[in-house]
């Protein structure tokens, strides 16, 4: 009885991580499709950074990780579904 009560919490949790991967998966190509769609935009100031935006932009979906909550403690869904940008900079190149 025992081990077969185990046996399902163990298929949910595989299932559950299966869940948060494709999530993640998700996220990441959004947060990607951004990035695409603002590195084409025809203006002077991003066709003059193209090469710093390509090598220097980190696309994060962060609706998983970093979840914006409501005052009552809820997720606030729409504010969550978000894309920010990390720029990385080396100062030795």
């Amino acid at each position: 009885m025992l081990k077969d009560i185990l046996l399902q919490d163990i298929e949910l949790l595989q299932l559950l991580k299966q869940n948060l991967r494709k999530i993640e998966f998700y996220h990441k190509k959004r947060a990607e499709t951004v990035l695409g769609y603002m590195s084409n935009i025809i203006d002077p100031a991003v066709l003059d950074n193209k090469t710093f935006i390509k090598e220097a932009f980190v696309p994060e979906g962060k609706s998983s990780t970093s979840l914006v909550l409501n005052e009552d403690g809820s997720e606030n869904v729409e504010l969550s579904r978000r894309v920010e940008f990390r720029i990385e900079t080396n100062p030795n190149k």
